[in-house]
Parts: C-alpha cells; sequence; structure tokens
C-alpha cells in the first residue's frame, strides 16, 4: 500500500525534471535561432568594421561579466539558507563589484582606443559598460531562479531579451545608426533581461545586509570569479 505514494512522488519528479529539460532547451535553441535571424538581418545592413569594434568591445565586457555571474550570484545557489537578509547581502556586493567594474571600463575605454587605434572604440566601450552594473543585479536574480528552478521563467528572460534587443537593433541600423545599433542592442538585451527576471523573481531588494555572511562568502565569491 505504501509503493503507490512512492511511485506518484517518482512520477512527479521524472514530469518536473522532463519541463525542466524542456525549457532549458527552448532558452538555449529558441534565443539562439532568433539571434543569428536578427545578426543575419543586420550583416545586411551594417559595415564590417562595425562589427570589427562591437567584437572588441564585447570580448572586454565578457571578462567583466564572468566575475558578476560566478562571483557573489552563485554564492545565491550554494548558500544553504537564502533568506532576505541573505539575498540583499550578496545582490548589494554584486552591485558594488558591477560598478566597479563599469568605472574601470570607462576610464581605460580611451586609453585602449588609442592603443587598438580604433577612435570609435572608446566611446563604445565606455557606453556599453553601463551593462556591467545592470548585469550584476540580473546575476542575482537568475541565480535565485535557478536555485528554484524557475526555468519557466529563465527562458522567458532569454527570448524576450533577444528579441526585443534584436528589434532595437534593427530599427537603429535602418536609420544609419552604424555601430551604434549593436550597442544598443547589447544595452536592451541586458535591460530587458533584468526586467523579466525581476518579474518572475517577485523578490523586492531591502536594505538589510549581513556583516557577517559578506565576509564569510567573500573569499569563495572572489575565487569562484577568477575561475571563470
Amino acid at each position: 500500500m505504501n509503493e503507490e505514494p512512492g511511485r506518484r512522488t517518482a512520477a512527479a519528479g521524472a514530469t518536473s525534471v522532463a519541463r525542466n529539460a524542456f525549457w532549458r532547451f527552448l532558452e538555449i535553441s529558441g534565443a539562439e535561432i532568433i539571434s543569428f535571424g536578427f545578426m543575419v538581418l543586420l550583416a545586411r545592413i551594417l559595415a564590417p568594421a562595425d562589427f570589427g569594434v562591437i567584437a572588441m568591445a564585447t570580448g572586454m565586457i565578457l571578462i567583466a561579466q564572468s566575475v558578476v555571474f560566478h562571483g557573489f550570484a552563485e554564492q545565491v545557489i550554494q548558500i544553504e539558507t537564502l533568506d532576505r537578509r541573505a539575498f540583499n547581502t550578496l545582490l548589494w556586493s554584486n552591485l558594488l563589484v558591477g560598478l566597479l567594474l563599469c568605472s574601470v571600463l570607462a576610464i581605460g575605454a580611451f586609453p585602449l582606443s588609442v592603443l587598438t587605434g580604433e577612435p570609435v572604440l572608446g566611446p563604445v566601450l565606455m557606453t556599453l559598460s553601463i551593462v556591467l552594473p545592470i548585469m550584476s543585479i540580473a546575476g542575482i536574480y537568475q541565480a535565485r531562479l535557478r536555485r528554484e528552478m524557475l526555468f519557466f521563467g529563465l527562458t522567458c528572460r532569454a527570448l524576450l531579451a533577444v528579441a526585443a534587443a534584436g528589434s532595437v537593433g534593427f530599427v537603429f541600423a535602418i536609420l544609419d545608426f552604424g555601430v551604434w545599433s549593436l550597442v544598443a542592442m547589447q544595452i536592451t538585451h541586458a535591460t530587458m533581461g533584468c526586467l523579466v527576471l525581476l518579474f518572475f523573481s517577485g523578490w523586492q531588494p531591502g536594505f538589510s545586509v549581513s556583516i557577517d555572511l559578506l565576509r564569510r562568502v567573500a573569499p569563495s565569491s572572489f575565487h569562484l570569479a577568477s575561475s571563470f
């Protein structure tokens, strides 16, 4: 008689795993397909030099992005008890890291443009650096959805962010904004993604933080960030 509840639990678990796998597959494949379609359109409008400049700037942004996505954000998943105070501590700490990285890139943007011989790289990188504070917030909320296995929200984030970014980039390209079409595209992607994560998470940030928790998790957070 005790076997029936066990079977039901196992079936429910298998269904949940299959559902999460489906959303994960749709998140990756759907975003890639939409992104590829928009990039094909943009490639027919923009000059190759525009893609070259944005590639250099994006490379630097991605290095900084790995820090805000794999430092304090990973602690959201690994920490044993994620109460509101712990969440606030990790959120504000990650935001400070994002602001610091944003400042470093903004300051170094024009010297890098001189070193590379690309004058437009300076203003492009300085403008793109504003996505890092946005990504630092998104990284924490994304980790919370992963912790709670809310993959539907992550899928919506991926698809809506790519669709919105591609649409904005396409409109800017038609209006002859050149490389700034790709800049607007990336800023839109980061902003839309963050807004969708905030919507599905439902957690509102507060100002109660734990210094003791920060002291405990900071060393391992920096280790995680530096390992990527």
